[in-house]
């Protein structure tokens, strides 16, 4: 977004028309509309703050005095444009012990009601060596391979390690549009 179209600029964007286009764009491309919008508490706070979005809500609304809740704007959004908006807030820290967002601010993620991708398991090292030695390999869960091998040197020693190989994939790329809105 650029100019007064930028979500900040809460007196002239209009963030309805500009998700209501991303979810047309994704439908003419892919046939799917996408269902669910990720956005952090700073992008969501520009909604609650949008003059559009509070004239459009007020206009449905016997009463002249509305407290903007994200329950109401959720509940508005739904119903308006059939997307639930989710507000990610979750943190971690860095190497360097800096608190940061998982999910950055200034960008709106639509994506499809439905999973997404999926986690595929790969053979371990312990999976394809312990066939050939004397290493006894079990595969745990969906993946996780546990090795027990045992020693006789100086005295019986076991020793056991577990590890997986984990990959995800992401079958529904195409059907997902993001947003930058500052």
């Amino acid at each position: 977004m650029t100019g007064t179209s930028k979500w900040s600029d809460t007196a002239n964007s209009d963030p309805l028309s500009d998700i209501k286009s991303a979810r047309d764009k994704v439908e003419e491309k892919t046939g799917t509309r996408p269902g669910i919008t990720i956005m952090s508490r700073k992008t969501f706070n520009y909604l609650l703050s949008n003059s559009n979005i509070k004239s459009a809500i007020l206009a449905q609304n016997m009463t002249a005095n509305i407290f903007m809740t994200d329950a109401l704007l959720k509940a508005f959004i739904k119903g308006i444009l059939d997307v639930s908006i989710i507000i990610y807030t979750k943190k971690y820290k860095d190497e360097s012990g800096t608190t940061k967002n998982f999910y950055p601010d200034d960008m709106c993620a639509l994506v499809p009601d439905a999973t997404l991708g999926s986690t595929w398991f790969s053979a371990t090292p312990e999976e394809r060596s312990g066939a050939a030695s004397e290493i006894k390999v079990a595969i745990v869960n969906t993946g996780i391979a546990v090795a027990v091998s045992r020693t006789t040197t100086a005295s019986l020693n076991t020793q056991t390690t577990a590890s997986d190989i984990v990959l995800p994939s992401f079958e529904r790329m195409d059907e997902c549009y993001i947003l930058k809105v500052n």
